[in-house]
């Protein structure tokens, strides 16, 4: 009976985002008859998307004990290299779009290596050199595509459903397959729980900490090329608040910032339980002052229950 009670236990621990997530949905269906309407989950799925491929990235990275505060810049970079593009053709616009973002992720991971310093002052510090890169670009203007043909690529739909949300998921099935199948997935929880055992066990630490730098900037440029082909206009506005909601989305799915630990999986459960959390009070008609204030606060209470106090609890119930 004992033993029953600590699985259950830890079933809630390990699915309180889960858990959380349908507790909202059931409260605002009784509120809203129209929530769990097919269009609506669609929209919210359509919504959380394009940061959700840039949240991917980032899961691994914060599995690997390392963040990016570039990702929105990056994500900026990428969609003004597939606007200016885009009049040389979709393939050009889009590879050029991954080409920036993986070379900032490059740059990112080499500063953090080579010098060996923290991932958080070097990309704070490569968000606003990128940022300013944009600005440059486009002369502090919003410039609008030329292009009419690069916009049908957010438009175009299987079954009724875009195609970004299509990307979203394969990215997620495959991410997932990387992290629990390969020897990748299994070096990036290993650096992630103790550097310095792994370097000593044989893995090569820094060459996976610059590669999932890369992976991480690579699906910011996958972002810009889709935030491009959706809104169809480059801006060094975009993506401003990007970092913070991808971020925010991480750590409430569980992945703990202190590494080696955590799921894509639950990383996207986080998110979508951001997008479900907005889009619900947006037709519950909530004032908008309020909106950020809920979600800081689940921010504040997921940090306050770290991964450590998980551990912790855990250790207690055995």
């Amino acid at each position: 009976m004992r033993m029953i009670d600590q699985k259950v236990k830890r079933f809630i621990i390990d699915s309180r985002v889960l858990i959380i997530l349908v507790f909202v949905c059931v409260l605002v269906q009784l509120l809203n008859p129209f929530f769990l309407d097919g269009k609506n989950i669609k929209n919210i799925l359509l919504y959380i998307s394009i940061e959700g491929i840039i949240a991917i990235g980032m899961t691994l990275l914060i599995i690997l004990g390392e963040i990016d505060l570039s990702v929105g810049a990056t994500m900026s970079l990428g969609c003004t290299a597939a606007i200016y593009l885009q009049q040389s053709g979709i393939f050009v616009a889009v590879l050029c779009s991954l080409l920036a973002g993986t070379a900032v992720g490059a740059l990112n991971g080499f500063l953090s290596v080579r010098f060996r310093l923290n991932s958080m002052p070097v990309t704070l510090a490569t968000n606003f050199l990128v940022r300013g890169i944009v600005f440059v670009i486009t002369k502090s203007q919003s410039v609008p595509g030329q292009n009419p043909a690069f916009h049908l690529v957010s438009d175009f739909t299987i079954f009724n459903i875009e195609l970004v949300i299509y990307i979203f998921i394969g990215f997620i099935a495959l991410a997932s397959f990387l992290l629990k199948k390969t020897y990748y997935g299994r070096c990036v929880y290993a650096i992630g729980g103790n550097k310095s055992a792994s370097a000593y066990s044989g893995i090569r630490v820094n060459r996976y900490r610059i590669l999932t730098f890369m992976v991480s900037g690579l699906l910011a440029g996958v972002a810009g090329a889709l935030t491009a082909a959706r809104y169809n206009i480059a801006s060094g506005l975009i993506g401003q608040q990007t970092a913070l909601a991808v971020i925010t989305a991480v750590l409430l799915g569980g992945v703990s910032l202190s590494g080696g630990e955590g799921t894509v999986l639950k990383a996207f459960f986080g998110f979508l339980l951001i997008g479900v959390l907005e889009n619900a009070m947006n037709l519950l008609k909530f004032l908008p002052p309020l909106q950020p204030i809920i979600i800081g606060s689940l921010l504040i209470v997921t940090l306050a229950a770290d991964a450590r106090t998980l551990r912790a609890l855990a250790l207690r119930m055995r």
